[in-house]
């Protein structure tokens, strides 16, 4: 069966749609009947739904920079405007300096990408390719779960643990090769410092311990930064092994 779709129209709406028909593996394709893009408009109320949808685009950074940003806003009456119209326009700059519409709430997402990293994550996906871009297994064993901290100091927790059987022993310094094996390759856990580049939109680690030691290395480990609303992906082309790792994080409410 044929996933090629016909999108007629350039405006707002189409490429939207072409967008998240690609994501969810379709073949969009947008025409237009306008010979270029418009070199003008004029300005729109973005917020609500509209705002929620660019945002899990990833294109409200892209917005905040081509918008305008209003600094203030000042009310003028005059006896003959229609009331109804009056109540309206009232209403309206009650929602403008209150931040619900899109000037304001802009104006607060523009925050550095280090302030957008700070809190604790959950982990949601973890995957490693080797040099040849294979997909190669993270961690040994069921139900892996991951727990991510970055604090406002820079300190930086990570914890990545599948579900490991329990020890023969009370003692956990009484273990056998196996369990050794079953603990060695099911948990990863580190912690240190880390630095945000906003500019080039990296997360840098400078890891002081690990359960896995070769990450200790005295020098930062940088990953390639996204930030989208909840949702924080790395990408780390400098995998130990060769090839890269991608992790993805939820932000924990």
């Amino acid at each position: 069966m044929s996933h090629a779709v016909l999108i007629s129209g350039g405006g707002i709406a189409g490429p939207t749609l072409a967008f998240w028909l690609k994501a969810a593996g379709f073949q969009p394709t947008l025409i237009e009947q306008a010979p270029t893009p418009r070199r003008g408009g004029y300005v729109i109320d973005f917020w609500g739904l509209g705002y929620d949808i660019a945002e899990r685009m990833g294109l409200i950074e892209e917005i905040n920079r081509a918008g305008y940003h209003i600094q203030s806003a000042c009310v003028i009456w005059e006896d003959k405007m229609n009331p109804r119209t009056k109540g309206i326009f009232f209403v309206t700059m009650l929602l403008l300096l209150a931040g619900a519409l899109p000037a304001s709430k802009a104006g607060a997402q523009e925050k550095s990408l280090k302030d957008g990293v700070i809190g604790a994550w959950s982990l949601v996906s973890f995957d490693s390719f080797d040099p040849a871009g294979a997909k190669v297994p993270s961690m040994e064993g069921g139900n892996v779960e991951g727990r991510l901290i970055l604090t406002s100091k820079g300190l930086l927790s990570v914890q990545i643990i599948s579900e490991i059987p329990k020890l023969a022993s009370k003692d956990r310094l009484k273990t056998t090769a196996a369990e050794e094996k079953a603990v060695a390759h099911g948990v990863l856990s580190f912690f240190g410092t880390y630095s945000v580049d906003d500019v080039n939109k990296t997360i840098s680690f400078l890891i002081e311990r690990s359960t896995f030691p070769n990450q200790v290395t005295g020098k930062g480990a940088k990953r390639a930064l996204t930030l989208t609303g909840d949702e924080m992906r790395f990408n780390n082309s400098g995998r130990t092994a060769g090839g890269n790792v991608v992790i993805v994080w939820k932000r924990m409410k």
